[in-house]
């Protein structure tokens, strides 16, 4: 089968939950024996959305990798996303002006449209690509949704999008109860992709090695992974920290990723790496006693899984009905919905170490029954076959 997987963004310096399954998806379903090809923008990050990379075909990581300009923000873009997040209506139109301020690069859509591709994935649904990409490409269109309880996703744009592709991969079960509440009779077939994870071994820097290079001592250790933004609860998190530090001082917080909303220095009990390298990353996972995702709006959490492949016991947040579900179904980890409950899931992670790596342990279990690349790519296949036979 020849297979395009549209992405927003593709590149070292990329960071993205979308980006990262986009790209996985294109290396392993070409180890299948597929036909695949990446096609993205220019941008290196959605703010703004400057075109900072080469346009055309270029060779990267064992992929043919097509990038397209993007056009500029309009100028309506702010005033219109407002009244979007203060959950308003507005007309049809302003979506559509809205949209093409999401990244929107034409001459991709116009190649999808005339390319002979048997498939096209794209990812994720808040993305001008895959809005314009489904309407010129229709049967051809397979959308990686990455749905989140949020306004965008009650645009008529975004029923659109569902109305008009061929099939959806979801991520878990409660980002299907979601989309079966906001879409109904809408939902064309479906199946369970989700970021399939290789068993890390013994790859990655070692726990020890990664104290010792963050001058970060024997002293209980709390991890985040990912963008350092506010929809990300990094600040929220952040804070909790620096307010359990003056009744438990030793407690530290490390935070590798990077983003606008994190915090620039170093500090008593806040520590911000920044970004790192994969060995670097799997030595952080390591030298966890508890790793954190206080998001709220996660259709998978990459980073959550691969912190469970460590054995590493997980904190997330109540109000995420994904991250919630991971953890219920998994017995990986514990939940909150506000200091004291972070608190006190903190104390007993961090003092009950015997139940803490049955947890973790627990989690491990299930990422590799469930997002495991052969659970992953067998049930992806299966429904290509399907739909595309």
């Amino acid at each position: 089968m020849k297979i395009a997987v549209a992405i927003p963004r593709y590149g070292r310096n990329v960071l993205g939950g979308a980006e990262v399954l986009g790209a996985s998806y294109a290396k392993k379903l070409q180890e299948r024996g597929h036909s695949v090809e990446v096609v993205t923008t220019c941008a290196e990050s959605h703010y703004g959305w400057r075109n900072l990379l080469p346009e055309g075909v270029s060779f990267e990581n064992g992929l043919t990798v097509r990038r397209f300009p993007v056009l500029g923000e309009c100028p309506e873009f702010p005033t219109i996303e407002w009244y979007i997040q203060k959950r308003a209506r507005i007309p049809y139109e302003s979506e559509i002006v809205w949209m093409r301020s999401k990244g929107y690069a034409p001459e991709m859509v116009e190649y999808l449209a005339s390319s002979d591709h048997d498939c096209v994935i794209f990812m994720p649904y808040l993305w001008a690509g895959t809005y314009f990409g489904v309407r010129a490409v229709g049967h051809k269109a397979v959308v990686q949704l990455l749905l989140h309880d949020e306004p965008y996703a009650r645009l008529a744009t975004t029923a659109e999008i569902v109305a008009s592709c061929r099939g959806i991969f979801f991520n878990c079960e409660p980002e299907k109860r979601l989309a079966r509440r906001l879409f109904g009779d809408l939902l064309p077939p479906s199946t369970f992709g989700g970021l399939g994870l290789d068993d890390p071994g013994s790859f990655g820097m070692t726990a020890e090695a990664f104290r010792s290079l963050y001058k970060l001592g024997e002293a209980p250790m709390l991890l985040y992974a990912g963008r350092w933004e506010g929809g990300k609860g990094v600040p929220e998190l952040v804070r909790y920290v620096r307010l359990l530090r003056h009744r438990r001082p030793r407690y530290r917080l490390v935070l590798i990723g990077g983003g606008p909303e994190g915090p620039r220095r170093r500090t008593p009990g806040v520590v911000p790496v920044g970004f790192v390298s994969e060995a670097v990353k799997h030595g952080a996972y390591r030298a966890a006693d508890v790793f954190c995702q206080p998001s709220r709006n996660e259709s998978l959490s990459i980073v959550l899984l691969e912190a469970w492949l460590h054995g590493t016991p997980a904190l997330v947040s109540g109000y995420c009905a994904v991250t919630q579900h991971h953890v219920r179904v998994s017995g990986g980890g514990l939940w909150y919905r506000s200091f004291g409950e972070f608190e006190a899931a903190l104390e007993l992670l961090l003092e009950d170490k015997k139940r803490a790596n049955a947890m973790g342990l627990s989690g491990r279990r299930y990422v590799l029954d469930v997002y495991s690349w052969e659970a992953v790519l067998s049930r992806i296949s299966k429904a290509l076959e399907e739909w595309f036979s």
